[in-house]
C-alpha cells in the first residue's frame, strides 16, 4: 500500500513538474500605484496601441498587473473618443532598466 501510494505521489509531482511552465506570471499587489512604473507602462500601451490602430483610446487606469520575467500584463481601462469606456488587457516587454520596449498584445475584454 505504502509503495503504490508513494509511486502515485510520484508520479503526480513528476507530472506537474513537467506539465508546469517553467516562469509563472507573478500578480503584482494592488499598491503597484505606489510604483510609477506600472501605470507608465498601461499608458505606454495605450500609446502604442493608438499609433497602430487610430482607435483614439485615452488611458484612464491599470486595475491589476502581472509579471513574468521581463513582460508585464495588465488589466487597462481606457476610453475611445466618443466616451465609450473600455478594458483591455496588455501584454508589454520592458528592458532590464524597466523601460517599455515592446506592445506583444493589446486586446479588449469582452
Amino acid at each position: 500500500m505504502r509503495t503504490s501510494l508513494l509511486l502515485i505521489t510520484s508520479f503526480v509531482a513528476v507530472l506537474c513538474a513537467v506539465a508546469m511552465p517553467a516562469t509563472a506570471w507573478t500578480v503584482i499587489p494592488y499598491p503597484f500605484l505606489q510604483d510609477p512604473n506600472i501605470p507608465t507602462l498601461g499608458w505606454w500601451a495605450v500609446v502604442e496601441h493608438n499609433k497602430h490602430s487610430h482607435d483614439g483610446l485615452g488611458f484612464q487606469r491599470v486595475a491589476s498587473a502581472e509579471k513574468q520575467d521581463l513582460d508585464y500584463r495588465l488589466l487597462i481601462h481606457a476610453v475611445y473618443t466618443s466616451e465609450e469606456r473600455g478594458v483591455f488587457t496588455a501584454v508589454v516587454r520592458t528592458e532590464a532598466s524597466g523601460k517599455a520596449s515592446k506592445l506583444i498584445s493589446f486586446d479588449p475584454i469582452i
